[in-house]
């Protein structure tokens, strides 16, 4: 019994300390919080836009009952916002498994240590969000400048961590900028 104590004694200081996180938890939740608002921020748009095409659709013959209709296209409004901020959420995870697992590596942007797919994240995401809400457009991606952006922001992320490549292999290199390029991509269907 004391051995089996020794022993379970050596492991646990034989762990390494644990590594913290290369962007604070409460960064995340504030691009998250960021993004509801402006959904928010913009549902007088998205409303707009809904009832066009709601006028346009063969459905609206059908819903003869203004109450109906409103409350079909809340109904939308609500489940989209639901969906979108899902997305986000597991876009999120993936963004920390990444800087966790693939490139644990951070930088300091005002006084705040972020790592290369939370920078990914919220630059690809954020900003044409922000964008949108503040210009009164519903969405930025109808552009194909939201997608320009995607590459410049995949592209030039992985630039502020330069310190941490230097004499790293021209394929890690490579292989990252791909999984920033990709990972900026991924926020397109958000």
């Amino acid at each position: 019994m004391s051995e089996e104590l020794a022993l379970s004694a050596e492991v646990l200081h034989d762990e390494d300390p644990p590594v913290p996180p290369n962007t604070a938890r409460w960064l995340w939740w504030a691009a998250g919080l960021t993004l509801a608002a402006t959904l928010v921020a913009r549902e007088a748009a998205i409303r707009s836009m809904v009832m066009t095409k709601l006028a346009a659709s063969s459905v609206d013959d059908q819903l003869t009952d203004h109450h109906m209709r409103s409350l079909a296209v809340n109904m939308g409004i609500v489940l989209a916002m639901v969906l979108s901020l899902l997305l986000f959420s597991i876009y999120a995870s993936l963004g920390r498994a990444l800087e966790k697992s693939v490139f644990p590596r951070s930088v300091t942007l005002g006084g705040v240590r972020a790592g290369l797919f939370f920078v990914v994240a919220a630059a690809v995401t954020l900003v044409p969000t922000v964008g949108a809400a503040a210009s009164g457009a519903v969405s930025w991606r109808t552009s194909p400048w939201y997608y320009v952006w995607a590459v410049l922001v995949g592209c030039g992320a992985p630039v502020l961590f330069m310190r941490h490549l230097r004499g790293a292999r021209l394929s890690r290199v490579a292989l990252l900028m791909a999984m920033s390029i990709a990972f900026a991509f991924l926020a397109t269907l958000i």
